[in-house]
């Protein structure tokens, strides 16, 4: 029987403060898993705009995850991101910790994917501390530079997994890195027209207190088009390579919510990862979209032997509803069917 992974959820609390542009949601999403049993999640999402900056910015926002599972299994996730006056700035904070199972299916495209064993994957649990600083400002209109620090510690708690993997010893990884943006979207939440690209390179050493050397560059290029009213393209092309000694647990991934829907994230591991994806919206009903999304990708150990032939491809259909009409904030129903597996997902916010 091929994997799905059902959530379903229930709108416990909202509360809108409109006269101040504030807005305030909790949802409880009681879940099952196969790799933690029965599940709790809470997600939490509180939008504001400062008075200090102008009515046209982008509001703030501040996500709250919390999970608990059967299995006393647990995540705690908070992010940040803070918007400046005129969007001349931009701030990201983002801590979590995470102790949940997972599945390694092997590193590149040589693996086995299917519900045959040991298609489902060796299970291993991976305790992390994760923090991630980024910070930009506006050089021209629309285009920023930053910087970002990226800091994780990571224990390996048990594993099935067979033979020795870069970072199976867990250990602690720190980077710092700088990146170069383009964005003349019309909204960060649900762009309908405009560009977003950025180019980042990261630089993890001992230097910064890390207990491995590697790099990490990525390219995320996206253009969105409005051909009728209510009616919207999205493209993405995604890009990234690491050189060193990177850790399976942060080498590029396919799958998941965000990137080839339909396969388990992490399925398709390696050190490069390149993928296209595009998606068709149409909304409805004020609140409501219907969307069609399909997507292709591979992974590969250097990012110049990348070829069509180890290309994965996936498709489907989701249902998204705005809980904020203003800013477009919306909790999505995808889909995601491919050659080998399914997936049902609900997630607060869009791909992409």
């Amino acid at each position: 029987m091929k994997k799905i992974i059902l959530i379903i959820s229930s709108v416990f609390l909202s509360n809108a403060a409109y006269c101040t542009d504030d807005f305030f949601i909790i949802v409880p999403a009681p879940a099952y898993m196969p790799e933690t049993g029965f599940a709790l999640f809470v997600e939490g999402v509180y939008k504001y705009r400062p008075e200090s900056v102008s009515p046209g910015a982008n509001p703030s926002m501040l996500q709250l995850h919390l999970a608990y599972t059967q299995m006393d299994q647990s995540e705690a996730y908070l992010e940040f991101n803070g918007y400046g006056a005129n969007n001349s700035s931009f701030l990201k904070a983002v801590l979590q910790y995470k102790k949940f199972p997972d599945r390694f299916f092997g590193i590149g495209n040589n693996v086995i994917i299917t519900d045959d064993s040991p298609g489902q994957g060796y299970l291993y649990t991976l305790e992390t501390f994760h923090c991630l600083v980024e910070a930009h400002m506006e050089l021209v209109s629309h285009l920023s530079a930053g910087a970002r620090w990226h800091g994780q510690k990571s224990s390996l708690l048990s594993s099935a997994i067979h033979g020795a993997l870069p970072g199976s010893e867990g250990g602690f990884d720190s980077g710092l890195g700088a990146l170069l943006k383009w964005d003349d979207r019309d909204s960060v939440y649900f762009p309908v027209s405009g560009t977003y690209a950025v180019v980042s390179i990261m630089f993890f050493s001992r230097i910064f207190g890390a207990e491995r050397d590697f790099l990490k560059w990525e390219l995320d290029a996206r253009k969105y088009f409005e051909f009728f009213k209510n009616h919207s393209v999205s493209l993405q092309a995604l890009a990234s390579a690491e050189a060193g000694d990177a850790p399976f647990y942060l080498m590029n991934t396919l799958g998941g919510d965000k990137l080839l829907r339909g396969y388990y994230k992490g399925a398709l591991r390696d050190k490069s990862m390149a993928a296209i994806q595009a998606e068709y919206k149409w909304v409805f009903l004020e609140r409501f979209v219907i969307c069609a999304h399909a997507g292709i990708g591979a992974v590969e150990d250097e990012f110049l032997r990348l070829s069509t032939r180890y290309l994965r491809a996936s498709f489907g259909l989701g249902l998204r509803f705005f809980i904020d009409e203003k800013d477009r904030i919306t909790f999505r129903l995808d889909t995601g069917f491919t050659g080998d597996d399914t997936g049902l997902y609900l997630v607060a916010g869009e791909a992409f």
